[in-house]
């Protein structure tokens, strides 16, 4: 009758649930496996990517938290295992990495927007 009519509905129902919901992962398991194998310096928006965008937006991997190391300790009184660093210094070293920071956001969006037509090179302000 009709509830076993429903029933092979329901049952179909689910296995297709099951099928798109099998497939959705084993797509997202190949965008993470290709992240992990990438060994280029862009940063994996491709985990986010969604089946209807065509382009591929390439953002450039920022090397500012080693800049940031290395200037912070570029004044860094060093005496055996123990490392005394200027407040001040801290403080100019912050600021600096919170502007480098900015900068980069603002060249994300750009490239967000504008796609690979602004140059890596320009220098927001």
């Amino acid at each position: 009758g009709i509830n076993a009519e429903y029933g092979v509905l329901l049952e179909n129902l689910e296995s297709y649930m099951i099928r798109e919901t099998c497939n959705k992962i084993q797509r997202d398991m190949t965008l993470i496996k290709a992240e992990k194998l990438r060994e280029d310096g862009s940063l994996p928006l491709d985990l986010w990517k969604t089946h209807s965008a065509k382009d591929t937006i390439t953002i450039p991997r920022s090397d500012m938290i080693q800049h940031f190391a290395n200037q912070l300790l570029h004044k860094a009184d060093v005496d055996g295992s123990r490392f005394t660093i200027d407040k001040d210094w801290v403080e100019t070293c912050l600021n600096e990495l919170g502007s480098t920071f900015m900068q980069h956001e603002k060249l994300t969006l750009c490239l967000l927007f504008a796609g690979d037509s602004v140059p890596l090179s320009r220098k927001l302000s």
